[in-house]
């Protein structure tokens, strides 16, 4: 059976599945430390464990966007040629750009209002992000 000219190098589809596992894992153990640590509870787990998570959280976003940007020329710009699996791989990437911009506004915007919600459209972006790819993988694979 031939390859397709869509399906990525294996060296690069698990770096691609590590770097946004970890990118969940470190968002999701965040939001988890940060939501469930108050005031009067062991205040000393949430000032440890934060700043690591957002520091591990960031560090996988830059290596993120290395792994997107080798796989425009490589996957994205080819599949835009192609017929196939278009719904769920523009979904992809309206919600890898929807995480980028809301990450970005997170760290540089000082309107209250402005990161409320960018800190909402964020979350839930990135807690749909794994159920998006799934879906992209699985139609794309019976798209061969």
């Amino acid at each position: 059976m031939r390859r397709s000219h869509l399906h990525l190098p294996s060296r690069l589809r698990w770096t691609f599945y590590a770097t946004f596992t970890l990118l969940f894992a470190s968002g999701l153990g965040w939001w988890i430390v940060h939501f469930t640590t108050g005031p009067e509870d062991d205040a000393s787990i949430a000032r440890t464990a934060l700043p690591w998570l957002l520091k591990i959280h960031g560090a996988a976003a830059m290596l993120s966007l290395v792994v997107l940007g080798v796989l425009y020329p490589l996957h994205i710009a080819r599949g835009l040629r192609t017929d196939r699996n278009r719904i769920w791989g523009f979904a992809l990437v309206i919600a890898t750009t929807l995480l980028i911009v809301t990450g970005y506004l997170l760290y540089y915007a000082s309107a209250e209002t402005l990161r409320t919600v960018a800190s909402a459209t964020h979350t839930w972006t990135g807690v749909g992000l794994p159920l998006v790819i799934a879906l992209h993988v699985i139609f794309g694979r019976k798209s061969r």
